[in-house]
């Protein structure tokens, strides 16, 4: 009886004085204050951005702590006339970020969008992304970096880039894309719709399908998406291209291909290219009247071009 008794003290006290754990925050904003919310902002907290007002000009950038960046319906970036930068950018040590529901839009000149560089990863949900130009690659989304990338529910529409990822360019060690659309983008060089690179660490394709998903430790899992009138290999869009390119609606690669010309120079160091070849799971995804662009006939993949990729498809549709 006593050492039942002193048991449940021990356990009392230790319930007492154990540290209390940070529960995370909704912090509300406006255009006018979303940077000093960001700035304020702990990890694990959501930050809310008003539709009030209508969207952000200017520029933004995530901290340094995980959070995740939430859009009111309607809410979200599209910078002045003036201006010619990315709307969002991440902070400086590159952590995991989630941005859900918000609306990129481009200005005049094409300025805008999201660039991530660094050591984390970003999923990015249920967003959109529209007339949106980027001298280099990633059209409207630029992600270089070490983590797992998500996008799920986006739509990526009329966005250029002048050499690769005209809706989208990542270059991540792990990809995911589900249920987004990349529709009417183009790019100079490759994947008009969307450009990935990867580590290519599994050197083998995914090994069976579980119902209607692949599994087995992919590399790049793209499900449930749908490419349409995407454009590869126009030098229209910039002139850094030479209008050479494959992929019209999607291209995918390794980390190391060259796909990014001029813009490596820019880029901090991403991924390792593990392997030679990069494992894809291609699931339930719809191209549709994807191109590379006329007298191109030196590359192939009007719908979608892998380079070195063990690739497992399963209810794809190419028209």
């Amino acid at each position: 009886m006593g050492r039942r008794v002193l048991i449940g003290l021990a356990a009392a006290c230790a319930a007492i004085f154990a540290p209390a754990v940070a529960q995370a925050d909704t912090l509300n904003a406006t255009c006018a204050t979303l940077q000093d919310q960001l700035n304020a902002a702990n990890g694990g907290d959501e930050v809310v951005l008003a539709a009030a007002g209508g969207l952000c000009s200017g520029s933004y950038y995530l901290p340094d702590v995980t959070i995740t960046l939430t859009g009111e319906d309607g809410a979200g970036f599209q910078p002045t006339d003036e201006e010619s930068s990315r709307s969002l950018y991440n902070g400086e040590s590159g952590v995991d970020e989630t941005v859900r529901h918000l609306v990129f839009k481009g200005n005049a000149a094409g300025a805008g969008g999201f660039q991530f560089y660094g050591s984390g990863a970003p999923t990015i949900e249920d967003s959109t992304f529209s007339g949106i130009s980027e001298t280099y690659s990633g059209g409207a989304l630029e992600i270089f970096c070490n983590g797992h990338v998500v996008l799920r529910g986006d739509t990526f529409t009329g966005n250029t880039a002048g050499i690769s990822g005209g809706g989208a360019r990542i270059g991540a060690a792990s990809v995911t894309v589900e249920d987004s659309t990349f529709s009417g983008n183009e790019a100079g060089q490759d994947g008009g719709g969307l450009a990935i690179t990867t580590d290519a660490s599994g050197d083998a394709a995914p090994t069976a399908f579980r119902g209607r998903v692949a599994v087995g430790g992919a590399d790049v899992t793209l499900t449930g998406n749908t490419f349409s009138g995407n454009v590869a290999g126009n030098p229209t869009p910039a002139s850094n291209a030479d209008g050479t390119g494959g992929g019209g609606g999607l291209w995918v690669g390794k980390n190391g291909d060259a796909i990014d010309g001029a813009q490596l120079a820019s880029i901090p160091p991403y991924g390792t290219s593990g392997g030679s070849t990069v494992s894809v799971a291609l699931t339930r995804n719809v191209f549709d009247a994807n191109a590379i662009a006329d007298g191109d006939d030196s590359r192939s993949g009007g719908g979608a071009e892998f380079m070195g990729a063990h690739v497992n498809s399963y209810r794809n549709r190419f028209t």
